[in-house]
Formats: C-alpha cells, sequence, structure tokens
C-alpha cells in the first residue's frame, strides 16, 4: 500500500497535492497509522487533535481522497471521524470523487453472494478490485436473481424481476452499509430512491397495483413513515431501468405492457414518458410539440438517460441487427427532441441471451465524450468524436451475461435500521 491507499484505487485520486509529504504536521502520522494493515481489533482511536492548519485545507486534501482511506481514517481518529461525518463534507467529497465503472457478474453470483467488479473509466479490462456483496436474505433463485439496478449517493442499487413479490437492497461498498426494503403487499415496486432536499432525508417511491388500479406511495427512510402520493395517475412507470433525475425530477419510460394489463389496450405515443416532481408529489406524462419517430417493432427497447443535464433518449431498434443507435435530447425550453448522435456498433450474435437483461442493446452512462453501451453480453466504450468502439475485456467471464452502472464511492451513511418492511 502507499500512503494508505490500496493500489487498485490509485487511480481514484483527483490532482492531489503535488508534495503532500512536505507539510510538516501530525495529519501523515494519521495516514501512516492507516497504512498499517493490522486487523480491525487492533487499530485504536488516535485521539490528537487535528493539524495547526485552517480547516478549509484540511477538508481540501481529505476531499481529494479515495472514499475507502477517508472511511480508514475515521476508524483511527476521532477528531477526523467528526469532521468528515458532517453532511458538508460527505456532499462535498461526493461530489468531487470520480466515478468508477461497476459490472454484476451472473455466473458468478449465487444466493449468498453478488460478485462485483470496480474498474474505472480508462481500463480495457475488467479484471481488477473485485468484491462480494453479502446477502442478508437468501433470495438469489435462479429464475428470480437479485440484480445491479442502479446507483445513488454512493449506495449500489439492487433488485429482482418479480412483480409479485419483490426485493430491494441499498449498499454501500466502502462503508458496507446494506439496507433491505421488503415491500408490505404483493405487487408492489420500488420505482424511484432520491434525496429529498427539502426534507433532507431519502426517500422511496413504490408502484402498488391492486384489482386494475395503480397507487404510489412514498416511504421516508428517516421517519420511517408511509403516505399515499396519488391513485388517479394511470400510466405506469418502468422499473427495468432506474429513474433519470435531472432538477429533482424523476423520469421513465411508460412501461407498455403493464399499462396493457391493466387497461387491455396500449397507451398513445404522445404518453412515452413519466414525470415525477420530488417537492409537489405530481405525476405527469412528458409532453413534446412532436413524436418521436422511433421504432414500431421493438418500442419496449427505447430507454432513457442523462446527457449534460438534459433529458436524453435511446433507441436501440431502428436497426434490426441492434448495429445502431439514435439519441436524441430534449430541449427543454421548447420541449423539441432533436437527433443528437447516431452510433454504429460493431456486428453481434443476435441468439445471444441476455436474460435476466430486459434490453438486448442499452447505453449505460455518457460523460465527457464517451459512451458506455452494453450490446448482449459485450461492455464497449464508445467515442462520440471519433465515432470508435474499444470493447472492456471481461477477463475469466468471457461468455458471462452482466448488469454495469456507473457508480460514485461515498460515505453517505442512512439513518435507518438494515431492514424495513
Amino acid at each position: 500500500m502507499k500512503n494508505g491507499i490500496n493500489p487498485g484505487l490509485m487511480w481514484l485520486f483527483d490532482d492531489p497535492l503535488h508534495d503532500i509529504s512536505a507539510i510538516n504536521n501530525r495529519f501523515l502520522h494519521l495516514l501512516a497509522v492507516v497504512d498499517d494493515p493490522l486487523p480491525d481489533h487492533h487499530l485504536l482511536a488516535v485521539d490528537d487533535d487535528l493539524p495547526n492548519l485552517p480547516y478549509h485545507i484540511i477538508i481540501d486534501i481529505l476531499s481529494r481522497l479515495p472514499a475507502e482511506c477517508i472511511f480508514r481514517c475515521q476508524r483511527v481518529s476521532r477528531p477526523l471521524d467528526v469532521l468528515t461525518t458532517t453532511p458538508y463534507f460527505i456532499r462535498t467529497h461526493l461530489n468531487q470523487a470520480t466515478p468508477v465503472i461497476v459490472v454484476q457478474s451472473f455466473s458468478q453470483s449465487n444466493g449468498r453472494y453478488i460478485k462485483l467488479y470496480f474498474i474505472n473509466e480508462k481500463a480495457k479490462k475488467i479484471e481488477a478490485y473485485a468484491k462480494s456483496m453479502p446477502l442478508a436474505l437468501r433470495c438469489m433463485a435462479i429464475d428470480n436473481p437479485i440484480m445491479l439496478f442502479g446507483s445513488y449517493d454512493g449506495f449500489l442499487l439492487f433488485n429482482n424481476i418479480s412483480h409479485g413479490r419483490s426485493v430491494f437492497f441499498m449498499w454501500n461498498p466502502i462503508t458496507e452499509q446494506q439496507v433491505t426494503l421488503t415491500q408490505p403487499r404483493p405487487y408492489m415496486n420500488v420505482c424511484g430512491f432520491y434525496f429529498h432536499a427539502l426534507k433532507r432525508d431519502y426517500e422511496v417511491l413504490f408502484l402498488y397495483e391492486c384489482l386494475g388500479v395503480l397507487e404510489f406511495h412514498i416511504l421516508t427512510l428517516g421517519t420511517k413513515s408511509w403516505r399515499n402520493v396519488g391513485r388517479l395517475f394511470c400510466f405506469p412507470p418502468s422499473i427495468e431501468r432506474p429513474p433519470v433525475i435531472i432538477n429533482g425530477t424523476l423520469y421513465w419510460m411508460v412501461d407498455r405492457r403493464r399499462y396493457y394489463d391493466v387497461y387491455h389496450f396500449y397507451p398513445s405515443r404522445k404518453h412515452l414518458i413519466v414525470s415525477f416532481d420530488t417537492e409537489t408529489e405530481k405525476f405527469n406524462t412528458l409532453k413534446h410539440d412532436v413524436c418521436l419517430p422511433l421504432s414500431r417493432k421493438e418500442l419496449k427497447q427505447v430507454h432513457l438517460l442523462e446527457f449534460e443535464g438534459r433529458l436524453c433518449l435511446c433507441d436501440p431498434a431502428r436497426d434490426a441487427s441492434s448495429t445502431e443507435l439514435d439519441l436524441w435530447v430534449l430541449n427543454p425550453t421548447t420541449k423539441w427532441w432533436f437527433l443528437k448522435y447516431i452510433l454504429t456498433l460493431p456486428e453481434h450474435d443476435q441468439y445471444f441471451s441476455t436474460w435476466p437483461n430486459a434490453f438486448s442493446v442499452e447505453v449505460v452512462h455518457i460523460k465527457k465524450g464517451e459512451v458506455l453501451v452494453r450490446q448482449f453480453g459485450t461492455l464497449l466504450v464508445y467515442n462520440l468524436h471519433l465515432g470508435t468502439w474499444r470493447i472492456l475485456e471481461k477477463k475469466g467471464f468471457e461468455g458471462d451475461n452482466v448488469r454495469a452502472l456507473v457508480h460514485t464511492h461515498s460515505l453517505v451513511s442512512l439513518d435507518t435500521h438494515d431492514d424495513i418492511y
């Protein structure tokens, strides 16, 4: 280890100080304690005062460190623990942290553990820093597996594919806090997890279907209180992907199959996207002046994502071979969609099963001109400026189906019990 940092995480540094060794104070002594690879029961809290530096400098130094290193500092120094567990520091560190790619291997997961790989965005192979998430409940059935669903504020989100009796996990891989939400009723599914800025608390949005009626409920984690926020809205959001959250509003594609099961006909193309304002707690369908020229045959493959703070829609089905992706971006002022990019992907075996993934091809993330794409069982990074792509090699599980997303490590902790029903 170097300076208390796991070698597999060195790339997480974002322009650290040029010569931290030049700072002559006891802060380096604390880092040296972190560097000691002793078991947990040998680590004793250091009661020394913080170094004689302005707090904004200390915060600036600490906020540049990987979350794993800061978490270790918290275990050996009470002053550092107090400083780095404040809401201000946690949010500052989260906003500055460098994202990583998380990949779930289905063949290496079982009823007790989920195998995850954490890699940086520039890596060419998926092989370093693997970690297993222990499951609090044995619910990894072969026909109903627990899957990586999303990422929010440092928590990885997991769910299963059952509508009848769904399970939802939240897990912070740094602090290893795991919270399990077991739905109190059948046919009640989590469709959103977000931080309410005004209430300063995390909330979970549920969709409940009973006798042809759709209801939406919100669970506030801090108070463990439930409330019904609507049963007049008739468009169920798709829970195949997490919602896109932009400026406090959640966006999903409409679940056309579930809509048909309830009302026995498909929704109009004018009602393809559902929105939920977390401040007003009102649902709506996204209205726009023109209908997108989307694929009629495979509309279920269309999905949403965020692009430079705007809502983006990906249509992967205009080409039958799944080698072409159209990316449409919404102008929030005019409510018009415009075609931003057309991605040309490599040829792929169309008979490759993507189960339990709902999408054959999907865009996982867009950042700084690069697009992370899962094409059947292959992960590739597409360069928007050059029109080129490179494949992320899955060393050791080449033929495996995977789930992938972009995640930011954090020190966020949920003020709740580990199990909520």
